[in-house]
Order: C-alpha cells, then sequence, then structure tokens
C-alpha cells in the first residue's frame, strides 16, 4: 500500500439554470460508510464492521489502506473550508445505524452549516428489524426513523425540500426502490411551483446506460424503477429478493422524464461508481462515487 492520501477527490458539475438569483455551490457527499460503533452493539454488528472493513480495502479504487472515518473527517473539514451554499449528504453515510455512528453524524454535520440529508439504505433500517418479507413493521419503522431526530425530522424523513437562491432542493426517500404515492404527489405539486428543481436520492433511477454499468459491478439491478423485462432476466436468486416496483414508482419516473418538467438535475450515489447520463427527456442524472474512494461532488449552478 501507498502512503496515505486523505486529500479530497473533487467531481465537479457546471449547470446553467436561467432565473436564479445568483450563482450557487452545492456539495455533494454520498457513502461514506462510516465505521462506528461500542460496547453497546451485539455482536453482529461488530462483527459486521469487521467485515465492511475488510470489504472496503478490497473493492474502493483507492490505492491506500485509508480508514473510511478518515476521510468522512477530511471531507468535513473541505466542507467547512468550501462553505458552500448547502451541502447535501445523499445518503449510506454510516455502514449500520449504530447509536455512536448517528451521534457521530449529528455532530459533524452542525459543523458545515446549511445541509440537507437524504438518508440511505444503510443509514436507518437494522437487518435484524426487518421481517422475513424484507419489510418494516410500523413500529419498527418508527423506531428507526426517531433514532435521526437530531438530523432530520420525522415529517422530512421521506420528502424534504429546500427553497434556495430561486431553486428547489427536493430530497427523496426510495431506499426501499419504491415511490410511494404520498411522495408522487408530493414531488407534482412542488413542480407545479413552476420554479427550477434539483433532485436528490439515494438510490439512482433505471436508465438503460446505467443499468448496464450497474450489472457489471453488481450483477444484480439495484436501481429504481427497474422495468419487469429486466428484473426478468436476472439469476434467480436475485429476482427471489426483489420485490417488483410498485406502479407508482414507474410513475414516479415517468414523471422526472416528462417533457414539460421543471426538473434540471437529479443527484444520487448508492452504486460506489460515478456516471452520467440523460433521462429520456434529456435531463441529466449524475450518480456520484462513494466518499470512502475520497470523492466529493462540487455543483456550481451558474445563471
Amino acid at each position: 500500500m501507498s502512503k496515505i492520501d486523505l486529500t479530497p477527490k473533487i467531481e465537479e458539475t457546471t449547470i446553467k439554470i436561467e432565473g436564479i438569483e445568483k450563482d450557487t455551490t452545492i456539495l455533494q457527499l454520498t457513502d461514506s460508510h462510516l465505521l462506528l460503533c461500542d460496547e453497546t452493539d451485539d455482536q453482529q454488528v461488530r462483527d459486521y464492521f469487521v467485515f465492511a472493513r475488510q470489504w472496503f480495502l478490497e473493492n474502493c479504487t483507492r490505492s491506500d489502506d485509508a480508514h473510511a472515518n478518515d476521510i468522512f473527517a477530511e471531507h468535513i473539514k473541505y466542507i467547512k473550508e468550501i462553505s458552500p451554499d448547502i451541502t447535501v449528504f445523499t445518503g449510506d453515510m454510516v455502514c449500520a445505524p449504530t447509536t455512536v455512528g448517528i451521534a457521530h453524524l449529528a455532530n459533524e454535520f452542525k459543523k458545515v452549516g446549511n445541509y440537507m440529508y437524504v438518508p440511505g439504505n444503510h443509514d436507518w433500517i437494522k437487518q435484524a428489524d426487518l421481517t422475513e418479507k424484507g419489510e418494516l413493521t410500523a413500529e419498527k419503522r418508527a423506531e428507526a426513523i426517531g433514532r435521526f431526530k437530531d438530523i432530520i425530522s420525522a415529517d422530512d424523513f421521506d420528502f424534504q425540500v429546500r427553497e434556495l437562491n430561486g431553486m428547489l432542493l427536493i430530497g427523496i426517500n426510495s431506499t426501499d426502490y419504491f415511490v410511494t404515492e404520498k411522495q408522487l404527489t408530493q414531488l407534482r405539486e412542488q413542480f407545479n411551483r413552476g420554479m427550477p428543481c434539483i433532485l436528490f436520492i439515494h438510490i439512482p433511477v433505471y436508465t438503460q446506460g446505467l443499468i448496464n454499468a450497474t450489472d457489471d459491478l453488481w450483477q444484480a439491478p439495484i436501481l429504481t424503477a427497474v422495468p419487469p423485462e429486466v428484473i426478468d432476466k436476472a439469476a434467480e436468486h436475485i429476482k427471489k429478493a426483489i420485490t417488483p416496483p410498485s406502479n407508482t414508482t414507474y410513475e414516479f419516473l415517468e414523471l422526472i422524464s416528462g417533457d414539460d418538467v421543471p426538473l434540471k438535475a437529479v443527484f444520487s450515489g448508492h452504486l460506489h461508481f460515478s456516471h452520467e447520463a440523460p433521462l429520456k427527456n434529456g435531463v441529466m442524472q449524475y450518480v456520484t462515487d462513494m466518499g470512502v474512494n475520497g470523492v466529493i461532488r462540487k455543483i456550481n449552478i451558474v445563471k
């Protein structure tokens, strides 16, 4: 291994949006996968973190053995130095929702000033809480969301909006690969305001080019609104683990891919690699590489 270099790797994206109040800087950080646990966590969680540490050593694109916790600390330092208009954290900031991990996130997020946090699947869902069908009971869901009371309110956990310099930044929780009827209605309401919108989600939405890249790495269609014919082509053990998307999830993809929507870009994470490609209406979807690889995206919105 080479000498550890924690210098952030900046992926820079510039988007022109006419009518905004002023040029705006947004930083996006995703998939930092912090490995923080203590004696209050059971042995299964501690063993999982040992496994995860080794997995990242073997699967990162880094050439050193930097620890996820140290990489995240350097990212927070960079965010404070840049002082953007807002920082958007798009999920999987922790590898599992431990008490010490979530408390650390709450403390670090307060240091960066204005921020928006969109949950990822690793952040808030404990595998032990899932039913045999891979679902959360209402009680367990409320308990899971409650852990984040110092980061995001229960009312905002699944859908949130920030108005910034004449734009709407919209965050949607689709970590179970579903978009609900309520979220779809909320999104339509925001689009109807007529302001330029930027969407932040953890799990990217399906495009043909992205599914090919996803299959190359993961051998599984881990995207939002994957068509039935694509799921049918997956290996049998993969298909058994997939709950087919709801009609509202497909309606969500159709909505954001429509010709007359005020959507200007989609930003996501989840896949652990970078990718950019348009939806069928030409709106670009940007998948940002994971923070564990050292990556943070700088989004320049210009008039």
